[in-house]
């Protein structure tokens, strides 16, 4: 009897404990709306048992800083966040008492700050606070969408364009399109103010790949060979804050013809600048000036290379002789720069 009438004692207790203090850690969509929320001002108010809620729309993306403060000497256990419209907490705070400021890089797009108590206290709690905005610049201003990091929704890029981005905390990838309509080098220069910071430039048929990953913070410059063709551009990071690039285009480097010389019995010594970035020569000759017939070519594969000996020749013939570089992609297909200037010389022994 004893050990019964405890147990009911103790459950007694617990019911009274619920009863007077209700537990309510509840996502804050059902709450009290308070208004919407003006940039620079003071908000201020109190707390019951129901959230608080203020809404505000970015027309543009950009940081969303609050300074808030709660007081209350008995409590020392509330909530802050700042949500998505669809309920996504983009921010999370368990304060106490207190001044605290916290930050947050949003998309365009609708939100809603929230504060309520984690356990309801049966008191009114107060609470204040500022916010503030500051625009991130971006050049093509992206809303809260779930789409926004599908190949299909990609940003169109035109070549020599400077662009301004930003990863946001509902936002860590940034997808650009881009034509080619020729082959040559894609000079892309970014200048990032994030850490870790990831690059892919991918052709539309997946045929040519570039990938950079961990991409510091300050200015960068890569080159890539690509074909002509549709690419995208892919920068991602899973910190907030912004960037900048720029990408253009420039032709396989072509090199100069520097002399041809009659060296040896039915040969002749051909000279060029090399150039280091390219990954061979095709070096062509012919009997006719403007290469119409009689053509024939061989390839130095060795782009520190500045020079080749033709054998075989026709004694007593002009021989007219040009050079141009190429390019390698992954399988095994040359792609040319332009010819360089024409030599000739008459093979004399």
């Amino acid at each position: 009897m004893n050990k019964i009438m405890k147990r009911l004692s103790v459950f007694l207790v617990i019911v009274l404990c619920l009863t007077a203090f209700p537990y309510r850690a509840t996502a804050a969509t059902d709450g009290i709306v308070a208004g919407d929320i003006k940039w620079g001002e003071n908000h201020s108010g109190t707390i019951a048992g129901t959230p608080v809620i203020y809404n505000f729309s970015l027309k543009q993306s950009g940081k969303v800083a609050v300074t808030f403060t709660f007081s209350d000497s008995n409590v020392n256990n509330y909530r802050f966040v700042i949500r998505d419209k669809a309920g996504n907490n983009l921010v999370y705070e368990h304060v106490g008492n207190g001044t605290y400021t916290v930050s947050a890089d949003l998309l365009a797009g609708d939100y809603e700050i929230a504060m309520w108590q984690y356990v309801y206290w049966n008191v009114d709690l107060n609470y204040s606070f500022v916010p503030f905005f500051q625009a991130s610049g971006e050049t093509v201003n992206e809303f809260n969408t779930n789409k926004n990091n599908e190949v299909t929704c990609a940003s169109s890029y035109a070549l020599k364009q400077n662009r301004k981005g930003q990863f946001a905390i509902n936002d860590d990838t940034d997808i650009y399109k881009v034509v080619l309509k020729k082959n040559g080098i894609l000079r892309f220069t970014v200048n990032s103010q994030v850490r870790n910071m990831n690059i892919v430039v991918q052709s539309s048929l997946d045929d040519v790949s570039y990938r950079e990953y961990g991409v510091q913070m300050g200015k960068h410059v890569y080159s890539y060979f690509c074909p002509k063709g549709t690419y995208y551009i892919t920068l991602s990071s899973n910190q907030a804050g912004t960037y900048s690039f720029n990408a253009s285009l420039t032709d396989i480097p072509a090199v100069s013809l520097k002399k041809a010389t009659n060296v040896k019995t039915k040969s002749m010594l051909v000279k060029w600048n090399r150039n280091s970035s390219v990954m061979g020569y095709q070096v062509q000759y012919s009997t006719n000036s403007k290469f119409a017939k009689d053509n024939r070519a061989c390839f130095v594969s060795n782009a520190k290379m500045d020079g080749t000996t033709l054998y075989s020749l026709k004694a007593k013939k002009k021989y007219y002789v040009r050079v141009r570089t190429y390019i390698t992609d992954k399988n095994g297909k040359k792609y040319y720069s332009k010819w360089s200037n024409v030599k000739n010389v008459v093979i004399k022994k």
